[in-house]
């Protein structure tokens, strides 16, 4: 009986569980990825999904995710892709956000559209507040326009630069408007020239 007892005892001390979730190494997210590729070109979606899911914090399977969500007609999910945008964010691919900005706007969600294009420019994405601008300036708004096309054009984004030009234009702001076009087409925007151009010949006549 005591040696019974003993073997129990001996039996249940020598036995442990480990209650922590494995951890995803590189070697095994890079297995579940082209397992995942491969079942995607095979059209298995669904178990290309499961297994991106696993590895879903880390930047490569998250922008597939990304990808299926916003491309795969059948599993088009704009919701989805916000979920998984915030994660590959979170990773450091920085222009998710402006990405997802676009989809929104295609869709026609305009206000979901401008928080993401405002959180791509925070992120240093300025070709977003290129955008941002161009929605404001739709919707009449145009303090608000020229003040994002200045930060485009600030960090060198030429289109900031031209639609600036047309604005001040439009506002018979001439000296402002030359000085826009001018610098869009030092940066070879080539529809300033054709502004330049325009503006000089209406000032000749």
């Amino acid at each position: 009986m005591k040696t019974t007892l003993f073997l129990i005892l001996f039996l249940t001390s020598t036995i442990s569980f480990s209650l922590e979730p494995f951890a995803v190494t590189s070697y095994s997210v890079a297995t579940l990825y082209k397992e995942a590729k491969e079942l995607i070109q095979e059209k298995k979606y669904d178990k290309a999904i499961e297994k991106l899911k696993i590895c879903q914090q880390t930047k490569r399977c998250s922008s597939k995710l990304i990808e299926l969500y916003s491309t795969v007609g059948e599993l088009k999910n704009i919701q989805l892709v916000e979920k998984y945008t915030e994660i590959a964010f979170s990773m450091g691919e920085d222009k998710v956000y402006h990405n997802l900005a676009v989809l929104y706007y295609k869709e026609n969600n305009i206000t979901k559209a401008k928080e993401f294009f405002q959180k791509s420019g925070e992120a240093k994405i300025y070709e977003s507040l290129f955008n941002l601008g161009q929605i404001f300036e739709k919707e009449n708004n145009i303090a608000q326009a020229i003040k994002n096309y200045k930060i485009a054009s600030e960090h060198n984004i030429s289109e900031g630069d031209y639609s600036l030009g047309v604005l001040y234009y439009k506002h018979k702001n001439i000296n402002k408007s030359l000085f826009y076009f001018n610098k869009a087409k030092k940066q070879g925007y080539k529809p300033a020239d054709k502004a330049l151009k325009s503006i000089t010949n209406a000032i000749a006549h």
